[in-house]
């Protein structure tokens, strides 16, 4: 919300996102309520400021394709539940993603996606 005062850039929609470094550090969204200076940052390291909701493409069991605006930021479960609502799926905990590229390979559900070096 500070970055958006200062530059009006952005919004509520935002956030600040850690890419993989040169240290092969794993990307991560960074928590909206704490500060840059409680985490492990050097003066060099490069944080992106972007929108966290983007159209997301699921195949479903059926072969379909739909897409779905999601927050990049929330975990896979979080995501799950989201894609269930909107399917009207009834246990929507039932299900998981995979990466269409890794078949049988079953995403970490308290990560968001791009934690997890999918494409």
């Amino acid at each position: 919300n500070e970055i958006h005062e200062k530059t009006n850039v952005g919004g509520s929609d935002h956030g600040i996102f850690l890419p993989t470094n040169k240290e092969n550090q794993g990307a991560k969204w960074l928590k909206e309520r704490r500060t840059l200076g409680s985490y492990d940052l050097s003066n060099n390291t490069e944080v992106h400021y972007k929108k966290r909701h983007a159209p997301l493409k699921v195949k479903l069991l059926d072969e379909t394709i739909r897409t779905f605006l999601v927050d990049w930021s929330s975990s896979v479960d979080d995501l799950i539940m989201t894609i269930g609502e909107k399917l009207n799926l009834q246990n929507p905990k039932e299900y998981g993603l995979q990466h269409e590229a890794h078949p049988g390979d079953w995403l970490a559900p308290t990560l968001a996606l791009e934690e997890q070096k999918t494409p």
